[in-house]
């Protein structure tokens, strides 16, 4: 899965970012940790704007319901319950830490990006989330 660019720092899926950030810099709280959220020292020289102004990019949702057919065809022809076998492993936490960051910020998107394209995502998702029941009051709901 890594090598497919789902949890790595391949510029690919760096346009997960790019499609959220708005959301989440929106939910930052007051105080010193949103102003540096929103300085240039953590983006660089206008880099948060140039994110935001990235966000309106017309492919973007596009390239990101690219970006998770890997993750789709991988379920479908998966050993076991999980990425990586019968019992949930690094890959399957790596790429739901992606979801649910997406889930917290934007649960409208993000089920348009991860669950509407298949079942299998939203299976997967289920079964961890039964496997983990703690973690379902952390997510927010559709």
């Amino acid at each position: 899965m890594m090598d497919q660019g789902l949890g790595d720092s391949d510029p690919e899926w760096a346009v997960w970012l790019d499609i959220i950030v708005d959301d989440i810099q929106k939910r930052v709280v007051p105080g010193p940790n949103r102003d540096y959220f929103v300085s240039d020292a953590k983006w660089g020289p206008d880099g948060l704007k140039k994110m935001l102004a990235r966000k309106e990019e017309q492919d973007l949702l596009t390239r990101v319901k690219a970006n998770v057919l890997p993750l789709i065809a991988s379920l479908k022809n998966r050993p076991g319950e999980f990425l990586q076998g019968e019992e949930p492993g690094f890959v399957d936490y790596v790429v739901f830490g992606r979801y649910a960051m997406c889930r917290n910020n934007n649960p409208k998107l993000a089920k348009e990006i991860w669950e509407d394209q298949g079942k299998e995502i939203a299976e997967w998702v289920e079964r961890l989330l039964q496997r983990y029941p703690s973690i379902r009051q952390y997510l927010r709901n559709y």
